[in-house]
């Protein structure tokens, strides 16, 4: 590598969380081809991600500085969701951020650019476009972004290249764009690393789990996309029928409107409910856990599942987005009606009472998780797609 080579830019625009998104970069950066351009992250702020990144790649992943506009400046999807003036203040910014962001790519003259999120391609998104800089995206979300799907609709027009996580992602974009560019659509599904699962071992004390609880593990943002409510309010039915259960929710709200949801949640004081915070040893406790359940609303994939699969725990899910693309339905674990309480607590019922049916589920997911969500293959195939944009033989215009 010289530095005559453009770089290739990583955006991601919530670099305060790391998360499953941000994982999923870093996991990217590390695979990144030593011969090939210089990987750059660009970001909005400081934060865990860019204090993660001198341990990947072997430290040689440079960060770059792109402060944003004010009114671009929320989380959790607030800008998506905007209607009159405030959507015409949020549109103004974006065009000031456009305008930012190509004086910061013409400073940088990237070979292409990879935004890991929708907010990112709103500005350097765009901007690399009207620059004729190849342009990427690995969509992870089945629900659209704001009303009517509105940002959407023009990420297909906008991006040389989409790949999806799962074939629920593309139920968001317009049936017509679907088949104007359909030969920009791919499915990549999201995958994981096995190593530090296989290495991890269950140690229920750490969590404040006793021998013989059976416990169900929620892990994830506490909002109500992720539908921790679901599992709460059936809780005191759970007791009835599983006295020994115990609700173990690992992760913590991210935004004020999340804390707001998980202060309302129901039954969230009950001296059955283990809170868990934020967790750096997920492998530990899904070792730890009888059961792993997902009830979100809105999901693309569920990588987390595959993470409950690879330790061999049976999963409860609902049928959202993804998910049963994920959970085999009577196999790996079961699906049930998210709208339905009855449905979610039949199927933590019966598989809380059918240790070997758990056993066979959880063999049987690990199967599922090594064929189809090996991390290293599925990680290869995005970067295979980005660098096909900056080869020659892509065919897209060059721009430096």
């Amino acid at each position: 590598m010289t530095s005559s080579v453009p770089p290739v830019l990583f955006v991601e625009s919530y670099p305060q969380v790391l998360a499953g998104q941000q994982r999923t970069l870093l996991a990217m950066l590390d695979a990144w081809p030593a011969d090939g351009p210089e990987p750059v992250v660009v970001a909005p702020a400081g934060g865990p991600l860019p204090d993660a990144l001198p341990g990947v790649a072997g430290g040689r992943v440079r960060f770059e500085l792109l402060p944003p506009r004010p009114a671009l400046n929320r989380y959790g999807g607030a800008i998506y969701r905007d209607r009159g003036l405030a959507k015409l203040k949020t549109l103004a910014a974006a065009a000031g951020g456009v305008a930012d962001a190509r004086r910061f790519l013409k400073r940088l003259r990237p070979a292409a650019v990879f935004c890991n999120d929708m907010r990112g391609i709103l500005t350097l998104g765009v901007a690399a476009k009207s620059l004729r800089i190849p342009l990427t995206t690995w969509d992870k979300l089945d629900k659209p972004h704001g009303r009517g799907g509105w940002m959407d609709r023009l990420e297909l027009p906008l991006c040389d290249r989409v790949l999806v996580i799962s074939e629920a992602v593309k139920t968001k974009f317009p049936p017509a764009q679907l088949r104007r560019y359909a030969a920009k659509l791919k499915t990549v599904r999201n995958g994981i690393d096995f190593a530090p699962l296989d290495a991890a071992e269950p140690d229920r004390r750490r969590f404040g789990l006793a021998d013989d609880d059976f416990v169900v593990l929620l892990a994830g943002t506490v909002t109500h996309r992720k539908g921790v409510d679901r599992v709460l309010g059936v809780l005191p039915d759970l007791l009835d029928a599983v006295p020994h259960a115990v609700v173990a929710v690992a992760g913590a709200p991210s935004s004020d409107q999340d804390r707001a949801y998980a202060d309302g949640l129901p039954n969230r004081d009950h001296p059955r409910v283990r809170w868990l915070g934020q967790r750096d040893d997920l492998p530990t406790l899904m070792h730890s856990c009888d059961l792993f359940c997902l009830p979100s609303r809105t999901e693309g994939m569920g990588r987390v599942l595959v993470e409950a699969m690879a330790a061999r725990k049976p999963c409860v899910g609902s049928r959202a987005g993804g998910i049963p693309e994920v959970i085999a339905d009577g196999e790996t674990g079961l699906l049930f009606d998210g709208d339905d309480p009855a449905d979610l607590l039949r199927s933590l019922t019966v598989l809380a009472h059918a240790p070997e049916r758990r056993r066979r589920m959880g063999e049987a997911g690990r199967t599922r998780a090594e064929t189809r969500f090996h991390g290293p293959t599925q990680i290869g195939k995005v970067t295979e797609e980005i660098l096909d944009l900056v080869s020659p033989k892509s065919g897209l215009p060059q721009s430096w």
